[in-house]
């Protein structure tokens, strides 16, 4: 069979059985919506920290209300609760209190995205928008992406979108761009709109930087693509600063790579950091393609 309907057949088997499986969970929470409503049972169990009333035979309105008072209650719980499992990633470079609690943003050029649906990162490179089963996705396709005022390229496989699978219309790995000859280029995260969108309270990221390069099909990359090795020496192909500090290392984590400088892999606190790039010429029209930019 081809492919394309391999895919199609196995995707549409699994959403059938999403589909079902919510069905059920709201059947379930009908249900209980309604025992809160008619019975005399209290509305959660009661406890020292939750000391929220049963609204018996009171409406919906006031059940909700006291459903996302005990929703608030939990986030802040989890919040200032340290994970509780063992960790080895990186030794003590990035902890799981970084990780899972802390402010982050995620920069994406993947779709599906929350960034792409909402056409969240066309507004932060100025694209102009196109659409594909709900999701933005324009930008420039491999080879004729031009950098313009010396900013990070978003751009595209053109082959990817011509799998005649209506399907994977809004499933593509689409990429950030660096190539060799532009000189320097860059990318400054958060932009305003993510800070808007994404900030969860008044906490600034630590400073770590992670990229994220495109996953290659099979493992196997084109030829003119470059990697992150050797980031930092006279062997590397890629130079890449943050706020104008050069990047020293970088250290793999979970098949993305953390940036480190001089002083370790925490950035000096700023409101925004500017990631810089640049591909060393040599003649072969090398580039370097990063699928997310994550901030913690």
């Amino acid at each position: 069979l081809p492919f394309c309907l391999v895919f199609r057949k196995d995707h549409l088997l699994t959403g059938r059985l999403l589909g079902s499986f919510v069905l059920r969970k709201l059947e379930d929470a009908l249900i209980m919506l309604e025992q809160l409503k008619f019975s005399q049972m209290p509305l959660i169990p009661t406890s020292s920290s939750r000391t929220t009333s049963s609204p018996n035979g009171q409406s919906y309105k006031t059940i909700l209300k006291a459903l996302l008072h005990l929703e608030a209650e939990d986030h802040q719980a989890f919040m200032t609760t340290d994970p509780r499992f063992s960790w080895e990633k990186t030794g003590s470079k990035i902890t799981p209190n970084t990780l899972f609690r802390k402010q982050a943003y995620c920069r994406t050029a993947l779709q599906p995205a929350h960034m792409r649906s909402e056409e969240i990162l066309s507004q932060i490179h100025g694209e102009a928008v196109k659409f594909s089963g709900g999701y933005d996705f324009d930008g420039n396709a491999v080879g004729s992406g031009i950098s313009q005022n010396g900013e990070v390229v978003l751009a595209y496989e053109p082959s990817e979108y011509r799998t005649g699978c209506d399907g994977l219309q809004a499933d593509h790995k689409d990429f950030f761009m660096v190539k060799e000859g532009e000189g320097w280029v860059s990318e400054v995260i958060p932009s305003k709109i993510e800070r808007q969108v994404y900030t969860a309270g008044k906490e600034r990221p630590e400073g770590i930087i992670i990229l994220c390069l495109r996953v290659c099909h099979m493992d196997r990359c084109a030829d003119d693509s470059v990697g992150l090795t050797g980031v930092g020496t006279d062997r590397g192909d890629v130079k890449i600063a943050v706020n104008d500090v050069l990047v020293t290392n970088t250290i793999l984590f979970d098949g993305c790579h953390i940036l480190e400088g001089e002083h370790g892999i925490k950035w000096a606190p700023a409101k925004q950091y500017v990631l810089n790039f640049r591909l060393e010429e040599k003649g072969l029209n090398y580039n370097m393609k990063i699928s997310s930019i994550i901030l913690l």
